[in-house]
């Protein structure tokens, strides 16, 4: 039990690293939230941004200033770019928060139960080196 614990556990911290740092270097206008979302550029790519349009939108990268997270001229497409936007900093460290939660929450229950919990987390991370599937 302690090793899908760890494993876990080493999954959400680096998780969490990862968007705090991208959330830390996203300077959005101000007023503005830090929320990504899509700025369709043609009908087949996009650009996503943080904080919302600014009023001067136009045609190119130059008037997204910091706010642009993702832009090149044809890619991403809308489907990438809206995936992108979707799972914004602020959204993963709402899932890590949760999933450290339900871990903590494990903790109470009957043994067969609580690694019945951590199972179903632990598939997400089934990517990574130190995944067991055996777990």
């Amino acid at each position: 039990m302690k090793e899908i614990i760890d494993f876990l556990t080493a999954r959400l911290d680096e998780d969490e690293r990862i968007a705090a740092a991208a959330a830390a270097s996203i300077k959005p206008h101000r007023g503005m939230s830090s929320a990504w979302s899509v700025a369709a550029q043609s009908a087949t790519s996009a650009a996503v941004v943080a904080g919302g349009l600014p009023d001067d939108f136009g045609d190119g990268p130059e008037l997204f200033g910091e706010q642009t997270i993702v832009y090149d001229e044809g890619t991403p497409s809308i489907e990438v770019a809206t995936h992108i936007a979707l799972h914004d900093p602020d959204r993963v460290l709402r899932e890590v928060a949760a999933k450290r939660e339900m871990i903590r929450e494990a903790d109470g229950i009957f043994m067969d139960s609580r690694a019945d919990i951590l199972r179903l987390i632990a598939p997400a991370y089934s990517d990574q080196p130190h995944y067991q599937q055996w777990w």
